[in-house]
């Protein structure tokens, strides 16, 4: 077992869970942030800092009456692979201002902002982002906000897929056709980045009819994942690796 000061904090081990989370404290005010990465040896270490730093292991409650003594608030969320943790581990700290601040009350840390576009929150190839919000609501006791948030593909990341799009389009090369198409339908479920999704995978299928004059080796459905409410997935931080 790992040393740890803090054995019950949750590290998560599923990405899409966590950026559920992120995504809902965003949209609880937590509009300020710092990310970084460090080695998975490292991983307690720096999470026993942050946490006795901050006070994250704070419980939904206590954070609430927190927040309504007039103290400004933080969150921590952590993510490692299950499965290659030597990429290391991911950590975020989120901070809301105390009531009647619009800037971060903490001068510790270099905070940046979520809304803004040079500074958004990203997770391994996705990024936060607020987009105009169409959707209605079901009572008009509660109306939604004009804006909502998702995570979608970042600028690095679309640039990866156009050159493999245009790759792809000049070899017209079955075996790169599949692993692209298979890329992209593994796509997270977030609205932002699987309207994106589908928009490159339209354009792969067009691209090889102009080329080839033939169906493409497969064919979009139409269908992608929807990423419906998910559980916190993880293990305690006494269980991550030395």
């Amino acid at each position: 077992m790992t040393k740890t000061q803090y054995p019950d904090y949750f590290v998560f081990t599923n990405r899409s869970s966590m950026m559920q989370r992120i995504q809902d404290a965003v949209e609880n005010g937590y509009l300020y942030f710092v990310q970084g990465t460090v080695k998975h040896e490292k991983a307690v270490c720096v999470l026993d800092k942050l946490i006795e730093r901050y006070k994250t292991n704070q419980t939904p409650t206590q954070r609430l009456r927190a927040y309504e003594k007039g103290e400004s608030l933080v969150q921590l969320f952590a993510y490692i692979s299950p499965t290659e943790p030597e990429k290391g581990l991911d950590f975020y700290l989120l901070h809301r201002p105390a009531q009647g601040q619009k800037c971060p009350t903490i001068s510790s840390e270099p905070w940046k902002t979520a809304t803004n576009r040079q500074t958004r929150i990203e997770s391994r190839g996705y990024e936060l982002v607020r987009v105009p919000n169409e959707r209605t609501h079901k009572s008009s006791k509660t109306p939604l906000k004009p804006y909502r948030w998702t995570w979608r593909y970042n600028a690095e990341r679309l640039e990866q897929f156009e050159q493999k799009l245009k790759r792809c389009a000049l070899r017209n090369s079955e075996e790169e056709y599949r692993s692209l198409f298979d890329t992209l339908k593994k796509t997270l479920g977030f609205s932002g980045s699987r309207e994106q999704a589908k928009a490159m995978l339209i354009r792969l299928e067009m691209n090889w009819r102009r080329i080839s004059s033939q169906e493409p080796p497969i064919c979009f459905d139409g269908k992608l994942p929807t990423a419906r409410r998910m559980k916190n997935i993880g293990v305690i931080l006494a269980e991550l690796p030395s």
